[in-house]
């Protein structure tokens, strides 16, 4: 398959568009995040975080910019590469807890704007 090499990594310079959504088990695509991270190690992955968010920066700025942008491919990369941060430094549970606490107290600071 384009942007998956035969040792079963994948390029992330390729679009991932379509591959996960072929993975309709979470556990497969847990498998797979498991599996780059033993592959590329801590280091490279949180490189890899970083690139990931600066090229979804520079798609954010260049939509405001009204050029040309592939936001969506962007924000693909990273989710993914966040996942491989959770399974990293083994915080999946605290930060869902930390969404949790934030998104009520976006709701409550959007119930007191009357929204």
């Amino acid at each position: 398959r384009d942007g998956i090499y035969e040792d079963g990594t994948i390029d992330w310079d390729y679009s991932t568009g379509g591959y996960f959504d072929s993975l309709k088990d979470w556990e497969q695509r847990a498998k797979v995040l498991n599996r780059a991270v033993k592959t590329f190690g801590k280091n490279a992955q949180v490189d890899m975080m970083i690139e990931e968010m600066s090229e979804l920066t520079k798609a954010l700025l260049n939509e405001r910019r009204g050029r040309a942008n592939n936001i969506a491919e962007e924000i693909a990369d990273v989710k993914i590469v966040l996942e491989q941060m959770e399974i990293i430094f083994q915080n999946g549970e605290e930060v869902n807890e930390i969404i949790r606490q934030k998104t009520k107290r976006l709701d409550r600071i959007l119930q007191d704007m009357g929204e």
